[in-house]
């Protein structure tokens, strides 16, 4: 079994540095591809050895691999909707299993995956909606640890799903107040940790 979970660590991080390449511009394609498939491999085994936490994690590092390729022009809707998919089962493991940390990643990825939606044209309104909904969720996990960077993050995620309905819904101000809100206990929650 320890051999395994190695094997699936070791998976995870060469699917970490393929996406590192990816990022620094070399065959993107490419090693975006070869991301998806370390990662794939570690869920697999993952599932085999029933490592609920890894494998919570490797579902997670496969959706934003799967969202990454959107990032770099390739697929579109349905690698979104595969990255959706890896999220939502994270979120089911780690709700099932009370990994508070890993939840909050995984309603942060839901949330950026839904506005990736949104960005490309399917339906704005309810995926705006859908990531403000998970932002939310996350939120609600750190809301007791008053300065945490954790929550200053999805503060901000948070403030840009507002800010994005607020432009689609043309100018709504209690949305931009909501954006500003947002954004304000996030600047806070920084100047209080620096």
């Amino acid at each position: 079994v320890s051999l395994n979970k190695d094997l699936s660590s070791s998976l995870n991080n060469l699917g970490i540095a393929y996406q590192k390449l990816a990022e620094f511009g070399v065959e993107r394609i490419t090693n975006l591809q070869k991301t998806i498939e370390c990662h794939q491999q570690a869920v697999d085994i993952c599932q085999q050895l029933n490592c609920n936490e890894d494998l919570s994690s490797s579902l997670n590092k496969l959706g934003n691999a799967y969202r990454g390729l959107l990032q770099i022009g390739v697929g579109g809707k349905d690698n979104l909707q595969k990255s959706i998919d890896c999220h939502q089962q994270a979120v089911d493991i780690c709700q099932k299993f009370s990994f508070n940390d890993e939840l909050f990643s995984s309603l942060i990825n839901l949330g950026l995956t839904h506005l990736s939606l949104a960005e490309i044209g399917v339906d704005n309104k309810l995926n705006i909606q859908k990531a403000i909904d998970y932002f939310q969720k996350a939120t609600g996990i750190y809301q007791h640890f008053s300065f945490n960077e954790n929550l200053a993050i999805v503060l901000n995620h948070l403030g840009n799903a507002y800010r994005e309905l607020a432009i689609i819904n043309k100018n709504n101000k209690n949305n931009l107040q909501k954006a500003i809100d947002c954004y304000q206990q996030s600047a806070d929650i920084y100047k209080h940790l620096s």
